[in-house]
């Protein structure tokens, strides 16, 4: 949280991708199986990571479990911004002891910068798709 905050209130132009928002951006069935079907060895590296994760996560075998697309969609927001929708907020990372530690939260006199609010998660996985299926390897 201390490295957090430095951050947060080092007067950069700061866009954030909170987890609410984030989490809506999960991989299921569908989109697992389409990573799977592109043929390009990083994507397969990638893919084979994937299928470590999702069967570790789901040692039944039964998918409740699916990889959230967490860094994805903020690599996409950077460069589509219009995928997401966004509010300028005040926040402030608490480093007081208490139950609040560590948490970042929207608070009076905390620093400005732009978090995203809502997700269009199809244009998330449309920008999402087209990045992966440019890849290219030399």
């Amino acid at each position: 949280p201390y490295s957090a905050k430095t951050f947060f209130e080092s007067g950069m132009d700061i866009t954030c991708y909170p987890l609410n928002v984030t989490t809506k951006c999960k991989l299921y069935e569908k989109e697992i199986e389409r990573v799977y079907a592109i043929e390009n060895p990083a994507v397969k590296n990638v893919a084979n990571m994937m299928r470590v994760w999702i069967e570790s996560n789901n040692p039944s075998g039964e998918l409740k479990r699916y990889p959230t697309m967490h860094d994805p969609l903020c690599m996409i927001g950077v460069t589509k911004p219009e995928v997401c929708s966004y509010e300028q907020m005040e926040v402030k990372v608490i480093t007081e002891e208490g139950q609040d530690f560590g948490k970042t939260k929207r608070l009076s006199g905390g620093a400005l910068m732009k978090i995203a609010t809502e997700v269009n998660v199809d244009a998330f996985f449309e920008g999402y798709f087209t990045a992966l299926e440019k890849i290219m390897i030399k």
